[in-house]
């Protein structure tokens, strides 16, 4: 993903405080492109902020949809960059060497389709989580 989102203007456009820590945090997301976890981020920070800290700006990041959670095939929580530039798109697990693929991104109708599954129900979020052995690993 190329960086197409500026940290200061997602901050602003979610009516956050603008601190060191949130911008420093937002940068190594954007700049990283990929699915990472509060621990590979607190390694890119160079362990300059403490793992709590991390959490705490990263569930506000969540509360705000600046970033989402994807899910993964164990209790390591991993999350994205959630803008225009990087749209709801299923992930490949691979059970064996466990690396998390990008898939293409959902097209419009069919996230409408299946919203509209839901019903009556507010859909707040989508995960489309595909598991098994890749490519690589076959």
């Amino acid at each position: 993903m190329n960086k197409c989102c500026d940290a200061k203007t997602l901050l602003k456009q979610n009516n956050l405080k603008i601190t060191k820590r949130r911008i420093l945090l937002l940068e190594k997301i954007i700049d990283s492109g990929k699915c990472f976890s509060a621990i590979s981020l607190q390694e890119k920070v160079e362990n300059n902020m403490d793992l709590a800290t991390i959490y705490r700006i990263l569930t506000l990041f969540l509360k705000n949809k600046i970033i989402r959670e994807i899910l993964s095939n164990d209790t390591t929580r991993f999350y994205e960059l959630s803008c225009v530039h990087n749209p709801v798109h299923p992930h490949f697990f691979c059970r064996k060497c466990s690396r998390t693929i990008h898939l293409n991104a959902v097209e419009d109708d069919y996230i409408s389709q299946i919203e509209k599954m839901a019903g009556d129900n507010i859909v707040e979020d989508i995960n489309i989580h595909l598991a098994g052995i890749c490519s690589q690993c076959k």
